[in-house]
């Protein structure tokens, strides 16, 4: 899917494609897209435990969290 980028965002790939990260433009724009996923990802789960919480569920104690989270066993 050939597409022409703005002139700010192509300025941009060239950045990153410079700092020696990334060999091409695709690598940047893969990239870029993984990262997108994974922050809609945990959006969608911060509105998630957001929605519970007013629904009435308390969750988890601070500690327990922190726990469970260096543990692996959530994420």
């Amino acid at each position: 899917m050939p597409y022409q980028l703005p002139a700010d965002i192509e300025r941009i790939v060239e950045d990153r494609i410079a700092t020696g990260a990334y060999s091409s433009p695709d690598e940047v724009l893969r990239a870029a897209l993984e990262a997108l996923q994974k922050s809609d990802s945990d959006l969608t789960k911060i509105q998630e435990a957001i929605d519970e919480w007013q629904a009435g569920d308390e969750g988890l104690p601070l500690n327990d969290a922190f726990q469970l989270i260096h543990e692996g066993r959530i994420d």
